[in-house]
């Protein structure tokens, strides 16, 4: 109850984003925490997906939650897992939440004064994740999942992924000026550490943008790493089904080929 006067009381919500906040506290513990899927979060608040989608980001880049997502026995996402208010409710998290949020400032102690570590490994070294039991009422740690803070080898891959992009950029557009390239790094490293997307798929998607007629629509809008990671689930969709359609008609051509050389 006290969350949801929280959400009522905050006054950098619009209408719909305190909706989506009500229903996303209905369903958090008392830390905040909650894992609802968007189609729970749509049927409470008589929303559409388009709707959603876009103001869950917006309460995410204003701070007001953080996302990340549980993963499957054998890899791959399960479902996002949200931190509500995660300034005032990360310092108060189980362990077995506390993994696998950000903290919005500093660091937190344990009780001995000891910095924690923001990290879980499983024996072998890989990252932790959350599992639910069927009936959603409990959450077992299982592996493998993303990685909380940057890593050497992520932010290396960022780099590659931002200093692609940029070159595919000034090759199209030789007066195009960046400002900040270590914000695109930033940018690009969340998507891959948070996100859960490799640097194969981003550079992909960047081939695709640069090298298809489908793609060339996102030349002028993709111009950051922000942009890159914001719009690469569109992007990708897109992608795929024109994949689909090209495999579809190279198969159709390849079976009239194979009549008319039989015939």
């Amino acid at each position: 109850m006290k969350l949801i006067a929280k959400v009522f009381a905050d006054k950098s919500l619009n209408a719909t984003q305190t909706l989506i906040m009500v229903a996303m506290g209905d369903n958090a513990n008392d830390e905040g925490v909650c894992y609802p899927k968007l189609e729970n979060i749509m049927a409470k608040t008589k929303l559409g997906r388009t709707a959603v989608v876009k103001n869950l980001k917006i309460l995410e880049e204003k701070g007001v939650l953080q996302k990340t997502f549980r993963s499957k026995k054998k890899g791959g996402r399960y479902s996002n897992i949200y931190l509500l208010y995660p300034s005032e409710n990360y310092e108060n998290l189980d362990s077995a939440f506390a993994c696998y949020f950000t903290p919005v400032a500093g660091s937190q102690s344990s009780p001995d004064g000891t910095e924690t570590q923001y990290s879980q490994s499983s024996q072998d070294g890989t990252e932790t994740g959350i599992q639910s039991s069927p009936d959603g009422t409990e959450l077992t740690i299982i592996e493998p999942s993303l990685k909380i803070e940057p890593s050497l080898k992520s932010v290396a891959s960022a780099k590659k992924v931002a200093t692609y992009l940029l070159q595919k950029i000034t090759a199209n557009n030789p007066n195009f000026k960046i400002k900040n390239i270590d914000g695109w790094v930033a940018d690009i490293d969340k998507a891959i550490r948070i996100d859960g997307r490799s640097e194969k798929q981003l550079i992909e998607c960047i081939d695709w943008i640069y090298s298809s007629q489908k793609g060339s629509f996102w030349i002028p809008n993709i111009l950051s790493g922000r942009k890159l990671r914001e719009k690469f689930d569109t992007m990708f969709m897109q992608a795929t089904h024109a994949n689909k359609k090209n495999n579809s008609l190279a198969t159709n051509l390849k079976m009239m080929e194979e009549i008319i050389d039989a015939s």
